[in-house]
């Protein structure tokens, strides 16, 4: 009727939003939608609603066709909206936040059309049916009502806490793994992947354990899969088949940002027993300041929701502070939010003593602090346990700092700088393995150190290397180069010099 009383429905932007999340990760990730389906009346806008009857079209074969959906977008002139949801949408939080934001949107809408209604009926017969309006208003709130988040403390079965490996990695909680460049962060994780892979107590654990083979999906973006990390996985005995990686060659390894829909359903289709991500910075999403407390810990916490609700053990590499002035949450690099929020922290690094190498357990709010970890990088920057100690991350910082101080520059130290050296002196040409062994031995440079020292040099991007069949033998088929980085370094020390 023309005198109806009108009461406009309020749409808020933060619900055009939620509306456009759910859209875009169904985009990305369509198979979500098997999980939970849900009803296209709880998008308020026509347009959304087309968007999701089309995503629902490409799924109707029992699997996605892509074909399919871009037909109905285009039919229904929904390719602008398309290209939008993609080209805007941000996730910081997972699925099941924005569905629950999505439905009770919903009941505030539809609860204001039935008051809306009622209105109407006053206006028309001067009357008002308290008890139809009460029940019309139960019924909305009872379609989509949620369980009580709120339960008593004595409802909750008492649980022992689980470990992957006992005192320094939990299950199904995030582990922040830090350290410097070239310490032997990788050389740990990989020696753990390998071990839990095949079954195996890892290098320092009691060598009578045993275990269950575990699935691993490791994300790397500092280590080639091709030229370093497989041949290591092999010289540990590692069960190949339970390890899983992102090829060196696929042009789409940026896509997997914490948040994103994309990395939610790798875990969700592997169901990987543990995940790597190596590092941090690789995965962060684009609008995501790591210095910020408001962006870290809901990264974070989307992460930890990961770990509840698939079950995987989550270890994040992270790069520790240069120069910090003390170990602790302050050595963890970008906010210190990333100590806080995680339940374990192991810091990697290099004792005072020559070539021997630390994991401290920094943090550990679920047992007693375990003791120190005492290794060395053997053939190929394979582990080997030395022993442990009661010194913690901070300490062996103050100790290296005052040998320094007192030494000069390590045998390492001299060592690096001798191989850059001999490189600069033949550049553009490499240097075959086997004659910078030599001239290395020339110099009264041991084996080991020479070794620690290409290792740190190839870790941290100034020199790469070649396979090459001119030589004869294991020595022989390496040939080292400066690289591009190494090389602008120095010419422009020389500018400076001669200016």
């Amino acid at each position: 009727m023309s005198d109806e009383l009108e009461l406009e429905i309020p749409i808020s932007a933060g619900a055009k939003s939620t509306e456009e999340n759910v859209l875009a990760i169904y985009i990305y990730c369509p198979e979500l939608l098997y999980e939970d389906p849900i009803d296209p009346n709880l998008f308020s806008y026509p347009s959304h609603k087309k968007v999701f009857e089309a995503i629902k079209c490409g799924l109707e074969g029992g699997s996605w066709n892509k074909a399919v959906y871009n037909r109905e977008i285009k039919n229904n002139g929904l390719v602008d909206l398309h290209n939008k949801l993609l080209g805007e949408y941000i996730s910081r939080v997972p699925l099941n936040s924005y569905l629950d934001e999505l439905r009770k949107n919903y009941v505030q809408r539809e609860s204001l059309k039935v008051l809306q209604k009622s209105m109407n009926n006053l206006k028309e017969t001067n009357e008002l049916n308290i008890y139809a309006l009460s029940n019309d208003l139960e019924t909305l709130q009872n379609k989509y009502q949620h369980e009580d988040d709120v339960i008593t403390i004595a409802s909750v079965e008492k649980k022992e806490q689980e470990w992957l490996i006992e005192g320094y990695i939990p299950k199904y909680e995030i582990t922040d793994i830090g350290g410097d460049g070239g310490v032997g962060k990788t050389a740990f994780w990989v020696s753990l992947v390998a071990s839990l892979s095949a079954g195996k107590p890892c290098f320092f654990e009691n060598q009578d354990l045993e275990r269950e083979p575990l699935k691993t999906l490791y994300l790397t973006r500092e280590n080639s899969n091709a030229t370093n990390l497989k041949e290591r996985f092999e010289l540990l005995g590692a069960n190949m088949n339970n390890i899983l990686c992102i090829g060196d060659t696929n042009t789409n390894f940026s896509k997997y940002k914490i948040g994103s829909p994309n990395l939610e359903y790798l875990i969700k289709k592997h169901r990987p027993d543990v995940l790597i991500l190596d590092p941090l910075q690789s995965f962060v999403p684009e609008n995501v300041n790591l210095i910020a407390r408001n962006h870290v810990r809901p990264m974070f916490d989307w992460l930890n929701v990961m770990t509840k609700k698939y079950e995987v053990t989550i270890l994040v590499i992270m790069h520790a502070k240069k120069n910090a002035s003390s170990g602790g949450r302050d050595r963890l690099a970008d906010s210190s939010d990333m100590f806080d929020v995680v339940r374990q922290v192991l810091m990697v690094g290099e004792t005072d003593e020559d070539g021997i190498k630390y994991v401290s357990s920094e943090k550990n709010n679920l047992t007693k602090r375990n003791k120190t970890i005492l290794f060395e990088q053997g053939d190929h920057g394979l582990p080997r346990l030395v022993g442990f100690s009661d010194k913690d991350d901070d300490a062996y910082l103050n100790l290296r700092r005052n040998k320094c101080i007192e030494k000069g520059p390590s045998k390492k130290d001299k060592a690096m700088d001798f191989i850059l050296s001999e490189l600069s002196l033949i550049q553009p040409d490499g240097l075959m393995a086997e004659s910078l062994n030599q001239a290395a031995f020339s110099k009264n440079i041991s084996q080991r150190t020479l070794e620690r020292a290409r290792k740190e040099l190839i870790d941290t991007g100034k020199i790469r290397y070649e396979n090459s069949c001119k030589g004869k033998g294991k020595g022989n088929k390496y040939v080292y180069y400066l690289t591009k980085l190494t090389k602008e370094g120095a010419k422009n020390d020389s500018s400076s010099r001669e200016n």
